[in-house]
């Protein structure tokens, strides 16, 4: 009995140090910088586009490494801009471009300090519809067989630049236009009933592109203004785009200036009696920038210094008591002195 308790701490501690080992010989996975994220071109049936993407080699990197590109095709997964990334299947590809992508190095050494190059040609076909064609080029530090998982890209040290090649046949009257064809589907308030204390206002902006292009950056402001109080946020500052035939959503967030969020109930209530907000609040939208008409809309909230409120209340309602706890006492006093 005792051997055999033996024999399994043995085969126990033995498990344990063969995969300290391998852990400690496991490759290091760098996170990669790379430019350009993102790169747009207009071209037309026929073309051929040779271009760059600059591998940067940090200082910190403690040894040289290999990375391995690849051409990817891009499925957005969610109005948010959510996507996924799949291995191109040269016989099915989901938007086509993917497979039009060659990609001169099979994989690049990395060295620490030093910038590498890496080169690919987009050899555009003959029968390509018009419109914004799309697809990526991954770089990771591990082979594609490793970080290929089944379907979709799994690799968190995966960086893509995303290739954008806008289709003009103007022969079909059919030419990029910045501008696009955007129309606002809804502009709302999160909550419901819209009613607030002085924390997050929080507004969805859902936008829908009809047309076959891309509208890149659709920018502007949201102002908003009530009682005592008047301020404009920019809309889509991180200057999102919005991908043909799709629909996108952007989430703004409004907290009053200073408002002290993680503060205790003194440090919110003295922030309502210096910062007086009370009513009928409106968020006016308007997008002016790379859309044509411009889009506008608004949307009304209420905002109750709640805190105030509750004060004033408790401060009544303790009123209220003594009143009537002195009234008893009253009535007592003077039942018992007609006795």
């Amino acid at each position: 009995m005792r051997n055999k308790s033996i024999n399994i701490f043995m085969l126990g501690l033995v498990t344990l140090l063969t995969t300290l080992i391998l852990i400690s010989f496991q490759k290091e996975a760098y996170s990669i910088p790379i430019t350009p994220f993102e790169y747009f071109e207009n071209v037309r049936p026929g073309d051929t586009l040779e271009g760059e993407i600059i591998v940067y080699g940090k200082t910190e990197y403690e040894e040289s490494f290999l990375v391995y590109p690849e051409p990817v095709e891009v499925v957005f997964t969610d109005e948010d801009g959510s996507r996924d990334f799949y291995p191109i299947d040269k016989d099915d590809c989901r938007s086509g471009m993917a497979c039009w992508i060659e990609i001169e190095e099979s994989e690049l050494t990395i060295n620490p300090g030093e910038d590498t190059t890496l080169h690919y040609r987009i050899n555009v076909p003959d029968n390509v519809t018009c419109g914004t064609k799309y697809a990526a080029i991954a770089i990771s530090n591990e082979p594609p067989q490793e970080y290929i998982e089944g379907a979709v890209l799994r690799s968190k040290s995966i960086m893509v630049s995303q290739l954008h090649m806008n289709l003009n046949i103007p022969e079909e009257n059919c030419v990029y236009d910045s501008a696009g064809k955007l129309l606002l589907n809804s502009f709302y308030i999160t909550k419901n009933p819209p009613i607030y204390g002085y924390e997050n206002v929080n507004m969805v902006t859902r936008l829908h592109n009809q047309g076959d292009f891309i509208v890149r950056s659709p920018r502007g402001y949201i102002e908003i203004e009530g009682f005592n109080f008047k301020e404009t946020l920019d809309f889509n500052e991180l200057d999102y785009n919005v991908y043909p035939n799709s629909y996108r959503i952007f989430e703004n967030s409004y907290v009053f200036k200073d408002y002290p969020e993680d503060g205790n109930f003194k440090d919110k209530l003295v922030y309502e009696l210096l910062n007086l907000r009370f009513g009928k609040y409106t968020a006016r939208l308007g997008i002016t920038k790379n859309v044509s008409p411009a889009i506008t809309s608004e949307v009304s909230f209420w905002i109750f210094p709640f805190r105030i409120i509750l004060v004033i209340i408790s401060f009544l309602l303790t009123y209220l008591i003594y009143k009537l706890v002195r009234r008893r006492l009253d009535q007592d006093k003077k039942a018992r002195s007609g006795k």
